[in-house]
């Protein structure tokens, strides 16, 4: 996502929608409870130039993130609401905005659900027969900053249903390589073999090097790398097993 972007969403969401609650539902509001009211906007812009220079790129745009999931984007709709229903709704439809993003970034998407499936081919060779497969995808790691254990929460699950093979389709990272190095001595706790693809996050299509094609590959490749040494290697036995597949 483009830089300028995320400066339409601060402006948006938190500039416009400031101005419209100070003049609607905080009208003849004290000066601190306004005050109160853009510090999270106040907060998002400070995060904008790191974001536009690419320094600590992924720490700063999650944090611009959780700044207009939580804050800002409620505000806007609590402000579009204020124009025509009771400044008391309009508030309490943000609060239930505000509150659905923090249940859904800090606990839904936290949440570890196990889903058993059996699957059965007419023409599947007897060396993959009782072959027990787990398919993970969609890690994210910079959303969780340096270290989380929730990491190790899904490394620990995997582990216990003792699978032949682990299948990690993709999306190991939001923006740049670097937001995996403080996991990887955690999935290298991974047992057994792992085979693994790139999302389109791993493309690194949305980091600091969006608009630098050299740059962007340098670090991709670099990504690549990590999964290649930073997993446990394809076993002998793994590869006899999935022949059938290639």
């Amino acid at each position: 996502m483009k830089f300028r972007t995320y400066v339409l969403f601060w402006f948006l969401f938190g500039v416009v929608a400031d101005t419209v609650i100070g003049l609607t539902i905080l009208r003849g509001a004290p000066w601190w409870a306004l005050a109160i009211m853009a510090a999270p906007t106040l907060a998002a812009g400070i995060c904008l130039p790191p974001i536009g220079a690419g320094k600590s790129y992924t720490a700063f745009l999650r944090a611009f993130s959780y700044l207009i999931f939580i804050f800002e984007f409620p505000k806007f709709l609590a402000a579009l609401c204020g124009l025509f229903l009771p400044a008391g709704v309009a508030a309490g439809i943000g609060a239930a905005v505000s509150l659905f993003f923090i249940t859904l970034i800090f606990y839904v998407t936290q949440h570890l659900t196990v889903t058993e499936t059996t699957l059965k081919f007419d023409n599947l060779p007897e060396s993959a027969n009782g072959l027990r497969i787990c398919h993970i995808a969609d890690f994210h790691l910079g959303s969780f900053g340096g270290k989380s254990p929730y990491i190790q929460r899904i490394v620990n699950t995997v582990n216990a249903q003792k699978p032949d093979v682990v299948l990690f389709t993709g999306d190991l990272v939001n923006f740049e390589t670097q937001e995996a190095y403080p996991y990887r001595d955690v999935l290298a706790g991974l047992q057994g073999p792992v085979y693994a693809v790139l999302g389109n996050h791993d493309f690194l299509l949305h980091g600091p090097n969006d608009s630098n094609e050299k740059g962007r590959l340098a670090d991709m490749a670099r990504l690549v790398e990590f999964e290649r040494t930073g997993t446990p290697c394809h076993s002998e036995r793994s590869r006899r097993i999935l022949k059938f597949s290639i």
